[in-house]
């Protein structure tokens, strides 16, 4: 909000048609073209406005994508005041910093997935920043011409005609590159950077068509080279949409194909991003196990993928059902599984970076599926596997144990070292339930520092083994 009024206000005591007057540059567009930024303005404006509505203001795309939008906003009017210091260098460092801002809105919403933003977002948050960016990275080419124009790098004649077209194409291309490569988020968004960038090119043409023949042609040039890069990138859009249908007809599913409920993300963020979700049920594949879920593990790193902790190494495409730790009853199986049939109760560990458990449904391979051990429930049964073979790795594969050695357990608390407080722990073939139902031999208790007491010992509350951890 305060960039937006602050750009509006900068540019009201310095009005932006009349910056380009008088300039010795053969690439200014005509002054109407300039017109632009009316609708930018009243978009900013009202997006402003749209983020402070109590149901949007903590919504954590809009704020990621809010912050680096403010300060395109504060920069265009710093540059609209600066320009009266006649510093064509300074002019020219605060619109690539302008240029910098834009792209980082740009980018980030253009990696939210579809489903992440709904119809008033597509048409108010996608414009905005799109019209923004697009005008930007033109207004970019024609400023640092204008730069070398006024430092004197060009000259005049023939020569300040090619730079200025060459430098007319380069901004062609590199629009084109960034509508080419972007094959996530809302096509509005590309649709509307393409505008804006032709938008500023038909305005060099007009304005330079009989001055510079080399510079109007050129502007013609880019604008071919934008235009078709937009169609070339509609044209990918649909056909992946139409071979994802085909696929699906191909193996003899309906469209839409069998669904199911989840919880999961569209965007990265908080809790309150995760959300109730109807999905397709995934099908097994030849080595695979469906299982229906009755319960599901929660672990730290399921916080982590939510929140996008771990997004540099491995990023999920969205929507993202998290959790690895699942418990229930087999529905189906491949044609290789030969252990399992449907209707054994199971217990499985997804990979953890695929997610897939919290889910009404979910698919593992037939390596990573086992019996739920007698005497635990399924609910039981679901916090195993992350925790137990975490702490069976620590136990026999890093400390190296032997048979009847003595373990301190340090902090004894959490699903890893509660798996891990067995008395038998450094052996692998006693079940879960073996090791949970055993417990520790003996007990600190940190109110008498130093003093060790029998597990029989300790108050009924504070034994442990006594239950399986929740």
């Amino acid at each position: 909000m305060v960039g937006a009024v602050f750009q509006i206000l900068a540019g009201a005591l310095v009005p932006v048609a009349d910056l380009v007057t008088g300039v010795p540059s053969l690439v200014i567009p005509a002054g109407y073209a300039f017109a632009i930024w009316g609708p930018i303005f009243l978009l900013g404006l009202v997006y402003a406005a749209y983020q402070m509505l109590p149901s949007r203001r903590e919504d954590p795309l809009l704020r990621r994508i809010g912050w680096p939008l403010a300060g395109a906003f504060l920069l265009n009017g710093v540059w609209e005041v600066s320009v009266l210091l006649r510093q064509p260098v300074l002019l020219q460092v605060i619109i690539a910093g302008i240029l910098v801002c834009a792209a980082v809105a740009f980018v980030r919403l253009v990696r939210s997935d579809n489903g992440a933003l709904k119809g008033t977002d597509l048409w108010l948050v996608a414009p905005t920043i799109a019209l923004l960016f697009g005008w930007i990275t033109a207004a970019n080419v024609v400023s640092f011409n204008d730069m070398l124009a006024k430092l004197g790098l060009l000259g005049t004649g023939p020569g300040s005609a090619l730079v200025g077209g060459a430098l007319l194409i380069l901004g062609g291309l590199v629009a084109a590159a960034f509508v080419l490569l972007g094959r996530r988020g809302p096509i509005q968004a590309y649709a509307f950077y393409a505008a804006a960038v032709l938008w500023g090119l038909a305005g060099v043409v007009a304005n330079q068509y009989d001055a510079s023949v080399i510079t109007s042609g050129a502007a013609v040039v880019a604008a071919v080279i934008v235009g078709a890069s937009l169609r070339t990138a509609a044209r990918r859009r649909y056909a992946a949409q139409d071979q994802t249908s085909e696929r699906r007809l191909r193996r003899g599913k309906s469209v839409p194909a069998e669904t199911m409920k989840a919880v999961g993300l569209r965007r990265y963020g908080p809790p309150e991003v995760l959300e109730i979700l109807e999905l397709e049920r995934p099908r097994p594949a030849s080595d695979g196990v469906l299982i229906r879920v009755a319960a599901g593990g929660v672990n730290p790193a399921d916080c982590l993928l939510r929140s996008g902790g771990l997004r540099f190494l491995a990023r999920q495409e969205m929507p993202f059902v998290p959790g690895a730790d699942v418990a229930g009853i087999v529905e189906a199986t491949g044609p290789d599984v030969t252990r399992f049939r449907s209707g054994d109760p199971v217990y499985a560990m997804l990979p953890s970076t695929a997610g897939g458990g919290y889910a009404e449904y979910a698919v593992a391979s037939e390596a990573a599926v086992a019996y739920v051990p007698p005497g635990l429930t399924l609910g039981e049964a679901a916090a195993v596997p992350l925790a137990a073979l975490t702490a069976l790795q620590a136990l026999r594969e890093k400390a190296n144990l032997a048979a009847g050695a003595s373990v301190l357990v340090n902090g004894a608390s959490g699903g890893v070292v509660g798996a891990s407080q067995g008395r038998q722990a450094h052996r692998v073939d006693p079940g879960p339930a073996q090791r949970w139902r055993s417990g520790p031999d003996r007990g600190l208790d940190l109110r008498r520092r130093g003093q060790a007491r029998d597990r029989s010992q300790l108050p009924a509350g504070r034994r442990r083994g006594s239950a399986p951890p929740q």
